[in-house]
């Protein structure tokens, strides 16, 4: 099994080992690679699989790495495909092998979920006096993009800018309700309510906001988050823009979640 960990010091990643009282050696090899020596850095655990964690710097969370046998991107798997992988493999007992499997079912991948709420809005086309950029998907590609800049580790606020439209190809009369209906359960609270609150932003921004409304918001643990988001939503309204697919924005975000948790 091939792991691909971030860390910026390969030893937090050996100390954690440790604490695992797992065995391990540490490999760092020299490669000319692209006409520049380059060093990497492998860890190899005995384990009842042999697995070997490549290390690389946090700054490549996101890359899209390529198979130097087929020159083409490696196949990944999620957390939940990796658990699939695993309980397949494993020669255990027929009836409890099903009885996970029929779990696993019944909690569907938030990934997944994410991505099929996502392809829907390449075909919402949308007002060009206020979308001039064109669909629904590509504005909120956009808008994750420039929250990324903003916060690059925040995974809470990234899914916020990447859902906030999610609810205008299911409801286009009610977006935010039916986005926030759709996405009920996989995400979290903070992230429920940017989602929930993005287009008050735009209201705070031009100035025709209720002073109550404007008040409470004010006041709210998340305003400057909510804030943010609005510009990212305003500035993700560029044709011709360049942005990353779907995938590649989900791929980013699941590395998260998995690195630092929830």
């Amino acid at each position: 099994m091939d792991v691909h960990v971030f860390a910026s010091n390969p030893h937090r990643i050996t100390m954690k080992l440790d604490e695992f009282g797992v065995y391990y050696e540490l490999q760092r090899k020299r490669v000319k690679k692209d006409g520049e020596q380059r060093i990497f850095t492998h860890i190899h655990v005995r384990d009842e699989f042999p697995i070997e964690l490549t290390v690389y710097h946090p700054s490549l969370l996101g890359f899209r790495f390529q198979s130097s046998i087929t020159n083409k991107p490696i196949e990944r798997a999620s957390l939940s495909q990796l658990e699939r992988l695993i309980v397949l493999e494993h020669n255990i007992d027929p009836e409890q092998q099903a009885a996970r499997l029929e779990e696993m079912d019944s909690c569907p991948d938030r990934f997944a979920v994410f991505l099929s709420l996502l392809v829907p809005l390449e075909n919402v086309q949308q007002n060009l006096r206020y979308h001039p950029e064109g669909d629904a998907l590509f504005h909120s590609l956009q808008v994750y993009g420039h929250a990324k800049e903003q916060m690059p580790y925040d995974e809470e606020f990234l899914l916020a800018a990447l859902l906030h439209d999610i609810g205008k190809a299911i409801d286009p009369d009610d977006h935010v309700s039916a986005g926030l209906e759709s996405i009920e359960g996989f995400v979290s609270t903070r992230t429920s309510w940017l989602i929930a609150n993005h287009m008050e932003a735009h209201k705070i921004h031009d100035r025709t906001i209720g002073a109550r409304r404007r008040k409470r918001l004010v006041a709210h643990q998340w305003y400057e988050d909510l804030i943010v988001l609005g510009e990212c939503d305003r500035a993700g309204r560029v044709p011709g823009a360049e942005v990353e697919s779907i995938e590649e924005a989900l791929d980013y975000i699941e590395q998260i979640d998995e690195m630092f948790g929830s």
